[in-house]
C-alpha cells in the first residue's frame, strides 16, 4: 500500500505531462474539516502554518492543510507514487516528485501552475541566505555514482551542477547557513562540510562502517541510520531515527538520535507517547520543519492492519525531549512524508523570537 510503483515510466514525456496536467483539476477532499485542528497547530508554533504529506489510499494523493482553514484537501493525484514533497521558502509552492518516471514537479500553493522542474530525484529545497534565491537540490544517475545539481525554483535554466559522490545517496538535506550537507548511503549517514563540494573528481568518504559513531577531519557518520534530518538554521545539528532492529518482532524503539553540534556524540530524544497511542508504536519519517523547533513524523508503523498517522510537535527549547504533539490525520489508509512549513514572520511561542538564519563571519 504504501509501496511505490513504476506504472507511468514508460509514457512519454508528452503523454505524461497530459495525465498530470489534468490531475489540477484536483478535488476538495475534507478530510477532517474540524477549525479546532487549525486552532491546535497555531497554538503549537504560534503562527500560520501549512503542511503537505502523501496519503496513501486507492491511490497515493499530495495532500496539503493550512491553518488559516483546518480543512485537508488533495492538491495532487494520479501519480504512481510521490517522492517526499517540500513547500517553498515563501509558502506558497510545493515541490514534488514523480517516482515512476523520475521526474520533479512544482505547482502552487492553489493547486494551479503546474509545471516540471527538471528530470532526476528530489532531495530539498534550500533558500540562500545572502540572495534569497530558493534552490531544488537532486540527484541523478551514473552508476556507481551519483551527480548532485541544484535548480532555481523561480528561475528553471539556471541549473547547476554541484559534485559528484562516489555512490548513490538517497537522501540530502542542507543546514539553514549552508556550511553543511546531510547525506544517507544505504543505512549510513554523513555529514560534509559544503567547502568541500565542488573540488575536482567525486567526493569520497572515509566512513568507518565498523563504529557505531566515529570523527574524522572533514565528516562524522552515524551507524544504521534509517532516516534523518539536518536543522534549517545554523551549524550542523541533526537527528536521525534507528534502523530498526528485528530482534524479537517489530522494533519498537521511540527514540530519535539528537546530535547538536560537530563532533559531539548522539544522545537520545524519547518520544513516550503521541495523541490516540501511547505504548509499542513505531514512529517512522520524521522531518524538520522550516523552522528547527517543529518537527512532523509518521505512527503507528508497527500496526500492520491501520495505517500511519501524520502528527506536528516540537522540541523542547534545548532539544531535550518533544512535546505539544498534535494529531493532523484520522483514517485507516496511511499518511506520511508529512513536511510543515511555519510562517517565519509571524507571531512568537512563549517568547521565542521567530527562527532567522545568521550568516557566519
Amino acid at each position: 500500500m504504501i509501496g511505490t510503483s513504476v506504472g507511468m515510466r514508460a509514457l512519454p514525456k508528452c503523454v505524461m505531462m497530459c495525465a498530470l496536467a489534468a490531475c489540477t483539476a484536483f478535488v476538495v477532499s475534507n478530510v477532517h474539516g474540524e477549525s479546532s485542528l487549525a486552532r491546535d497547530i497555531e497554538q503549537l508554533t504560534g503562527a500560520h502554518t501549512k503542511l503537505v504529506w502523501i496519503h496513501h489510499g486507492q491511490q497515493e494523493e499530495l495532500t496539503v492543510l493550512d491553518s488559516q482553514d483546518g480543512i485537508s484537501r488533495i492538491l495532487h493525484k494520479g501519480l504512481s507514487g510521490y517522492g517526499q514533497p517540500w513547500i517553498s521558502a515563501d509558502g506558497e509552492s510545493v515541490v514534488f516528485a514523480d517516482e515512476g518516471t523520475a521526474g520533479v514537479f512544482v505547482v502552487r500553493w492553489d493547486g494551479t501552475g503546474l509545471r516540471r522542474l527538471t528530470d532526476g530525484h528530489l532531495y530539498c529545497l534550500w533558500q540562500d541566505p545572502r540572495q534569497g534565491h530558493t534552490w531544488v537540490y537532486l540527484g541523478r544517475r551514473d552508476p556507481p555514482r551519483c551527480h548532485i545539481f541544484r535548480q532555481r525554483l523561480d528561475e528553471p535554466s539556471d541549473l547547476q551542477r554541484v559534485t559528484s559522490l562516489e555512490f548513490w545517496t538517497s537522501e540530502l538535506a542542507l543546514s539553514g547557513d549552508g556550511r553543511y550537507a546531510g547525506i544517507r548511503d544505504g543505512y549510513y549517514a554523513v555529514v560534509l562540510k559544503t567547502k568541500d563540494f565542488g573540488t575536482s573528481g567525486p567526493v569520497r568518504l572515509s566512513v568507518d562502517r565498523s563504529a557505531a559513531f566515529c570523527v574524522a577531519p572533514d565528516e562524522w557518520s552515524i551507524d544504521r541510520a534509517e532516516a534523518f534530518g539536518v536543522a534549517p538554521d545554523n551549524g550542523c545539528r541533526l537527528f536521525y531515527k534507528k534502523r530498526p532492529e528485528y530482534h524479537a518482532g517489530w522494533d519498537v524503539d521511540q527514540g530519535l538520535r539528537v546530535v547538536d553540534h560537530w563532533g559531539a556524540a548522539p544522545r537520545v530524544v524519547t518520544i513516550k507517547s503521541l495523541p490516540g497511542i501511547t505504548d509499542d508504536f513505531r514512529l517512522c519519517y520524521p522531518r524538520w520543519s522550516n523552522d528547527p523547533r517543529f518537527l512532523t513524523l509518521s505512527a503507528p508503523f508497527a500496526d500492520k492492519d491501520l495505517g500511519p498517522e501524520v502528527y506536528l510537535g516540537r522540541f523542547t527549547p534545548a532539544f531535550a525531549e518533544t512535546k505539544g504533539w498534535i494529531r493532523v490525520t484520522q483514517n485507516e489508509d496511511g499518511d506520511t512524508g508529512a513536511y510543515a512549513w511555519v510562517d517565519p514572520g509571524v507571531g512568537r511561542y512563549e517568547g521565542e523570537a521567530p527562527f532567522r538564519v545568521t550568516l557566519p563571519d
